[in-house]
């Protein structure tokens, strides 16, 4: 008994102590009031696209629409041997977008990672703005994520993204889950130590970051955008920042059903393991151990004396950090409604963590299915 206490307070306290310093990053990002005025700097934007037809009119849309000078700006789409229409729409934008260009992969290459090293090859300019198909962006976006290079020694930006939602139950628990992964990314960017950044909203200086096909880790298919940072970390020279900023925020599609969630949540969980960032390292683990805990405690309250004071005491100490990291995160978007699923979420979060986890060592890794 002496001895599930000593592991529920050490776990807690690290957990705690975790989110506590994420919250602490937060406050430390300055609130933007406006975009400033400043010479507009070369960008080019680099979406891979594989089968997207659907999604492509509301992405290209929303580019079209960017508060950006076009003469300093082009958009390359990167076709991954799509066997839909994808092509054909993205072809019946050109007339109304002259800087967009359409690039396809050789036969025999194939995979989000090599889409954008192909992408950042032919790219014009040397600052990259990554976005995916399934995103659209407000007008400010282009203009708020520039202003992330506000030094010369800045390398890399990530940008917030967030995840629609409607009356759907599902669809706004994916949402706080995800917005749980963006308040910790925002947090360690604001204490100085990023350590997780998403391809659907980044942006990078390819000669400052050194740009290779190697910092994508191409063997492992999953993770262009993690490694992509962490590459950058290991140059050890340039500053990587953050816009915290609605006129930054890409909104992506949720996943349609739990299957579909569970195996994407999966293929992000399998690149864990080939992480060589300590910070990345550290958090994954205590994330996942703590989670395993509470899992352990639910099973415990059949059989151990004790156990449901502990599971109550690791569960309070989860939720009163938890709750404050994610509503000052959710605040600064006009979010904060999203929280009355909060409670559910705790709740399954052990589950579906341990679940992710197994299945990340089974589920095939994947980019895009065939739509055919």
């Amino acid at each position: 008994m002496a001895l599930l206490w000593v592991f529920v307070v050490v776990l807690s306290t690290l957990y705690g102590a975790m989110v506590v310093a994420f919250i602490v990053g937060l406050l430390r990002i300055p609130r933007e009031n406006g975009i400033p005025t400043r010479q507009p700097i070369p960008i080019s934007v680099i979406v891979p696209i594989r089968n997207e037809e659907h999604n492509l009119d509301g992405l290209l849309s929303s580019l079209a629409a960017q508060d950006y000078p076009k003469d300093f700006l082009e958009v390359i789409m990167v076709n991954d041997h799509s066997t839909d229409s994808s092509s054909d729409r993205v072809n019946s934008w050109r007339p109304e977008m002259d800087n967009l260009l359409m690039v396809g992969l050789p036969h025999g290459t194939t995979g989000k990672k090599n889409a954008m090293a192909v992408g950042v090859e032919r790219a014009k300019y040397d600052f990259i703005v990554l976005t995916d198909a399934d995103c659209s962006h407000p007008k400010s976006w282009l203009e708020a994520m520039a202003q992330g290079f506000d030094t010369e020694e800045t390398k890399m930006v990530i940008g917030p993204v967030m995840i629609k939602y409607g009356t759907n139950f599902f669809q706004r628990m994916q949402t706080l889950e995800h917005a749980s992964l963006q308040a910790a990314t925002f947090g360690g960017c604001g204490l100085g130590i990023p350590f997780m950044a998403g391809s659907a909203n980044l942006a990078f200086h390819r000669e400052r970051v050194g740009f290779n096909r190697e910092m994508l880790n191409p063997a492992h298919p999953s993770g262009d955008d993690v490694f992509l940072l962490h590459g950058a970390k290991r140059q050890g020279r340039g500053a990587i920042g953050c816009v915290h900023s609605p006129q930054a925020l890409v909104n992506t599609k949720p996943a349609e059903g739990l299957t579909e969630f569970l195996f994407q949540r999966a293929r992000w969980a399998s690149k864990a393991p080939l992480y060589r960032d300590v910070v990345a390292i550290l958090v994954a683990l205590t994330v996942l151990i703590f989670n395993l805990m509470l899992l352990f405690l639910v099973v415990s309250l059949f059989f151990i004396h004790g156990a449901p004071l502990a599971l109550a005491t690791a569960f309070s100490v989860k939720t009163l950090v938890d709750f404050p990291l994610l509503w000052i995160y959710l605040k600064r978007y006009g979010k904060t409604s999203i929280l009355w699923v909060f409670i559910p979420l705790q709740l399954l979060y052990p589950f579906y963590i341990a679940l992710a986890f197994a299945l990340s060592g089974m589920a095939p890794v994947r980019w895009k299915r065939d739509s055919a």
